[in-house]
């Protein structure tokens, strides 16, 4: 993981199965060690037995546990009106610093904090790139809420084809949650991606 490794200062690898075998821990360690690897992600699937010690036992600690859902934007979805007064920006083309501060404080349930391995100014300046990259590479698209003339929330995602596009990341200022930002930017995500005539 070569802008992994490079980023936080560590030799940083990542298992390609999602279904390691008990025999192959062995077989990952010694390649770790004669790499001399620092770190190694294991991203293990939901349906490889969660209660088991396997992990555990080969001195793997979770650190996050993350969902992916997939939606088909073709079929007919409800559309979510608000009346939260808030205003959407779809072409954001510059960082306002709010984003940044709004990063800071949702990175609490992330892998990379909760490694405390990792150096958390780190882990803060690495989600600041990404939010850059999000604005600045032309396959990126960066959606804003405004409340108030306060930006308070955003959403952005990237499309890999035409027919897929991924969200990457998802963040409302914490003294504005529960008012249905998240939602309304996940609409308009949607919506953008249809605009696009993705399929």
């Amino acid at each position: 993981m070569v802008w992994d490794s490079k980023h936080f200062k560590k030799k940083i690898a990542k298992v390609i199965s999602l279904n390691l075998e008990e025999s192959e821990f062995n077989f990952v360690d010694k390649w770790c060690n004669k790499n001399n690897i620092d770190c190694i992600y294991y991203l293990k699937e939901s349906n490889n037995n969660s209660n088991s010690l396997i992990e555990s036992n080969n001195n793997y600690i979770l650190v996050d546990t993350r969902v992916v859902y997939i939606l088909d934007i073709k079929k007919n979805l409800s559309i979510y009106n608000s009346d939260n007064n808030l205003i959407i920006e779809t072409s954001v083309n510059k960082v306002n610093t709010n984003l940044y501060n709004i990063a800071d404080e949702s990175i609490s349930g992330t892998r990379f904090y909760n490694d405390k391995k990792f150096d958390i100014i780190l882990v803060r300046e690495m989600y600041r790139k990404w939010i850059n990259k999000s604005i600045s590479d032309s396959k990126s698209h960066m959606i804003t809420a405004e409340f108030n003339g306060e930006v308070i929330g955003f959403i952005s995602f990237s499309i890999h084809k035409k027919s897929i596009a991924q969200i990457g990341l998802v963040a409302i200022d914490r003294k504005k949650r529960n008012m249905g930002v998240a939602s309304v930017l996940m609409h308009e995500c949607i919506k953008l991606c249809k605009l696009k005539k993705m399929n």
